[in-house]
């Protein structure tokens, strides 16, 4: 043969060395070396100048059954067949397709390679497995598919690409819908024990990621519902690709399920011959009967939605073809979606608005719990992994008022090399008490806390909040020497940036997030997030909200977010006054946010702008504290008195004005902390400040707070020996107010211990 290439005497012997090879009877070396005959007889009669040319030129990957193709009858001639062109394949004689290795198995292709010619670099591949304790039925699959790899391109272990892989998966991505379509089973593995291995350096991105980012173009978005009009099918690509340019992926991905799929799609399925997109009367009324329900037969909440961008595709038709006549003209129809078939959502945004308002009504009470439970959890869950890190394996330890034995790890390795700290009971208490795994247990308690506190003390969105990093946290000098942390939201749904400052309960928690991230280099490790609305990964960047996964940094998902709030949200044990369970989700603590705040005396367009809405009827929709009508008149009445009052009263403020406005703030220090009250306005509780809301407590003071405590003990029981029950139950409300301020105080001592580490992990 030309180039080098074995000749079909050579194959044979090689077969036989083969045989020996891997152990196997005389009969199976007989059995391969008859199929190996008639093989070489189907490839030596196609044209090309190396077995690959020749195995393409014949064409068995196309036929629909190969073996019959290749001349093979009788079960043992096929099974020789078989084993002879995997012989082939473990020699990088022949390099056959990925799909077509898919389609026929191959089971044993990794075994045999592992014992013949690829032996040494499968051990290698085995070796890391277990190092990295990867489950038999994972190793089995990444053997497979290291096998159909290197069969594939022709390399040896060490000589593997990332590339290759990205290859490998792109083939199972195109495939379509299916079984075992779109998805490449050990690929993830794979990737992370040749980078165990020193194979890959280049990428630290996972395959997975790499495939999630694919966007489809338009012509693919369309062409998955498998429309059978030619015609309307161009005219739904041309529409897409049209709007595209003003849109976001998310967002054109949104219309293409409701235009495409739930409309004409819909359509396409029952009137098949249909090639216009002008419905009849009873098209159009079976259309909208059909699609008012569910395939569970629950009534579909998306409805104006859907009819909003069905009827916005024949209007945008009809506005196109004034100025493009020609393209959009012949397609103008009236909309099968009519102005009474809208008219009947009038009172739906209503009644969303009056759902969404009970729910926070709901879960306004229930907030303190849950932000008291999580804090109990994850103060149990650390003293528990500290207690049981304390003791070694087998050793029984007492925490958390029940007897424990330490065992050793199962399952997954912190990255850094330290294993997880896994209990169980030490008796058989018959209360259902499972072993626990302290690691994973305190990561999950610790993140849950997190989330909790940034969320209810910013009312950022679920992307904002993942969206966090290290750069977030900026600082700001005012003029008399104050630093105040502030911290930068990225542009997220209303692409726009915004900066919110920063309360000493979440420089606290910020402080304690930055600090459990850090490397062992006291930076902030940058990774790329996966975004799965826009479909792209991010920039290395050094997210907040990222833990240890295998031997990577990856940052918390939604769904892991979602998770994480529902167990908190059980462990609480919250429930309505029906005694059903509530559970809270992020954008839950987002409403509440807003209602505190307005309620609290926030002007309602400052809410506004630290919640990034650019409507105030948006944030007026949050707030399930005032009416609409209510906000309406008074907005209404400061904008009649502003144009009745003088123009003289909105000039700017002299000197000695601004003086006395800057005198105000240096004037609330007071003997237990700062003074808060707004600029302008009397102490409404005659200096009463251990009762006063707007009293800030030193934590220095607190000492002064525990002598006034003490005082107010000795006052209360004067009072009731003497009968002055009104001295008395003033004196018990003022205890109260001083237990508050307590743990106000300590709050903002936590928050003042934890500052350091805040200012200097960010760069101003």
């Amino acid at each position: 043969m030309n180039g080098g290439q074995p000749s079909g005497a050579d194959l044979l012997v090689l077969a036989s060395a083969h045989n020996e090879a891997l152990g196997r009877s005389r009969t199976a070396g007989k059995n391969r070396r008859a199929g190996m005959r008639v093989l070489l007889d189907c490839l030596q009669a196609a044209p090309g100048g190396t077995w690959q040319d020749r195995w393409r030129a014949a064409g068995l990957e196309e036929a629909a059954d190969w073996k019959t193709a290749a001349g093979a009858e009788g079960v043992h001639t096929r099974e020789g067949v078989a084993l002879a062109a995997q012989l082939l394949f473990c020699h990088r004689v022949i390099r056959p397709g990925y799909a077509w290795l898919q389609r026929q198995g191959f089971a044993a292709l990794a075994e045999e390679m592992g014992a013949t010619t690829d032996a040494a670099d499968f051990a290698r591949v085995a070796q890391a497995a277990g190092e990295r304790q990867l489950a038999p039925r994972t190793l089995g699959n990444v053997m497979l598919l290291l096998a159909r790899v290197l069969v594939h391109t022709g390399k040896h272990l060490d000589e593997l690409t990332s590339e290759d892989l990205f290859e490998y998966a792109d083939v199972f991505h195109e495939r379509g819908p299916g079984r075992g379509a779109g998805r490449a089973s050990g690929l993830h593995a794979t990737h992370m024990l040749l980078r165990h291995l020193g194979v890959v350096h280049e990428d630290p991105i996972s395959v997975g990621s790499r495939q999630r980012s694919r966007r489809r173009s338009v012509p693919d978005m369309v062409d998955r519902h498998d429309l059978t009009s030619p015609k309307v099918r161009q005219l739904l690509i041309a529409y897409l690709t049209e709007r595209a340019p003003g849109l976001d992926y998310a967002s054109l991905r949104q219309i293409e399920i409701r235009l495409v799929g739930t409309f004409w799609a819909d359509i396409n399925r029952h009137y098949p011959e249909l090639d216009t997109i002008v419905l009849p009367p009873g098209v159009a009324h079976a259309w909208k009967d059909r699609i008012r329900l569910l395939a569970n037969g629950t009534p579909r909440r998306d409805l104006p939605k859907l009819f909003m961008v069905v009827r916005g595709f024949y209007l945008d038709i009809a506005e196109w073809a004034a100025e493009d006549p020609a393209t959009w003209g012949k397609w103008v129809t009236p909309s099968p979606i009519t102005n009474a078939d809208m008219r009947q959502f009038a009172h739906h945004k209503h009644h969303q608005r009056a759902r969404m308002h009970a729910r926070i009504r709901t879960l306004a009470p229930a907030l303190p719990v849950l932000v008291a439970s999580v804090r109990r959890h994850l103060d149990e869950a650390t003293e528990l992994l500290i207690a049981a890190g304390a003791v070694a394996p087998g050793e029984v330890f007492v925490g958390a008022d029940r007897r424990w034995r330490r065992r050793a790890p199962i399952g997954r390795r912190q990255g850094r090399g330290q294993p997880d700290v896994c209990i169980e009971p030490a008796v058989d208490p018959g209360d259902g008490c499972q072993p626990v795994n302290c690691t994973l247990d305190e990561e999950d308690a610790f993140w849950t806390w997190a989330i909790v506190e940034i969320l209810r003390l910013t009312g950022l969105r679920i992307e904002e909040l993942m969206e966090l990093t290290h750069l977030s946290i900026r600082h700001y000098r005012t003029a008399d020497g104050q630093l105040v942390v502030l911290l930068q939201v990225a542009p997220s749904k209303s692409d726009r940036e915004r900066v919110l400052p920063v309360c000493p309960e979440l420089a606290h928690a910020l402080a304690v997030v930055v600090a459990r991230v850090r490397g062992e280099d006291g930076k902030v490790p940058t990774i790329c997030r996966y975004d799965r609305l826009e479909h792209e990964l991010s920039p290395p960047l050094p997210f907040l909200l990222q833990r240890v996964r295998g031997d990577q940094q990856v940052p918390l998902t939604g769904e892991a977010i979602g998770v994480l709030l529902r167990r908190a949200s059980r462990r609480a044990e919250l429930c309505d006054v029906d005694g059903q369970s509530l559970a809270f989700t992020a954008h839950d603590f987002r409403r509440l946010f807003a209602t505190e705040a307005v309620s609290a005396g926030l002007p309602i367009h400052i809410a506004a702008k630290l919640l990034g809405h650019l409507d105030l009827n948006t944030t007026q929709a949050y707030v399930a504290v005032y009416p609409d009508d209510v906000v309406r008149h008074c907005q209404d009445h400061l904008a009649r008195r502003r144009t009745l009052r003088p123009a003289e009263e909105y000039r700017p403020p002299s000197e000695e004005e601004w003086a006395e406005f800057e005198q105000h703030f240096r004037r609330r220090k007071m003997a237990l902390g700062d003074c808060f009250r707004p600029y302008g306005t009397d102490c409404p509780h005659e200096h009463a400040c251990v009762r006063c809301p707007m009293l800030r407590i030193d934590p220095a003071q607190i000492g002064r707070l525990d002598q006034i405590e003490a005082d107010t003990h000795r006052l209360l029981a004067e009072a009731r020996e003497h009968g002055w029950e009104g001295e008395a139950a003033g004196l018990e409300a003022t205890l109260v107010h001083i237990a508050d301020k307590r743990a106000q105080a300590e709050r903002t001592q936590r928050a003042a211990l934890a500052a350091p580490v805040l200012i200097g992990a960010s760069r101003p």
